[in-house]
């Protein structure tokens, strides 16, 4: 029985010894194998950063190209829109200048249905420079304005002009609301 007792033992001992070396074993395999993990799964990080960083710098540069060109498109625009209504503007400044003559009984002035020839061919290439650019608004102001003259003209109604300021300061104010200039409008605050 003794000796039953003492291989027991022994098979014992080697049972830890077995049992400390399978804890050992497996530990160190279970380093290397979250070793490999971890170093699989920084490699697949690495390459899903490179990749969304590469998307997103195409992204980027597809934008900004977008806003360059949309830039380029408005300052056109802008520049086109300054041009017409500074076309319009000068038909417009001559013909008040010879409509103020007028009105005043200035001696030597030319008729205003003299003047009024000449505003016309400018007023109409001014409208079919405008028509390209301008909102409606642009439009209706400058269509009144210019019907004010030719009632006049035709003596329709009574010259007056403090009317033709208003009416000039009026498309002057959508064009410059058109423009993106301060909304504020321009008034005439003198006493005449």
């Amino acid at each position: 029985m003794a000796e039953v007792m003492e291989a027991l033992g022994l098979l014992g001992g080697a049972a830890a010894v077995v049992g400390a070396l399978s804890a050992w074993i497996g530990k160190l395999w279970a380093d290397r194998i979250l070793s490999r993990e971890s170093s699989e799964h920084q490699n697949r990080l690495k390459e899903l950063e490179s990749s969304l960083r590469h998307q997103v710098d195409a992204q980027l540069a597809q934008v900004n190209f977008e806003l360059g060109t949309l830039k380029e498109k408005t300052l056109k625009a802008h520049a086109d829109k300054l041009v017409c209504y500074g076309f319009a503007i000068d038909g417009v400044a001559k013909l008040l200048a010879e409509f103020s003559a007028f009105v005043n009984d200035v001696p030597g002035a030319r008729s205003f249905d003299e003047a009024f020839v000449d505003f016309d061919s400018a007023r109409i290439r001014a409208y079919g420079h405008m028509a390209l650019v301008a909102p409606q608004s642009v439009m209706t102001a400058y269509d009144t304005l210019v019907e004010y003259f030719i009632s006049v003209r035709n003596g329709e109604v009574q010259a007056d002009w403090k009317k033709g300021r208003e009416l000039a300061l009026a498309w002057i104010n959508a064009a410059r609301t058109d423009m993106g200039v301060d909304p504020t409008p321009v008034r005439y605050e003198g006493t005449l």
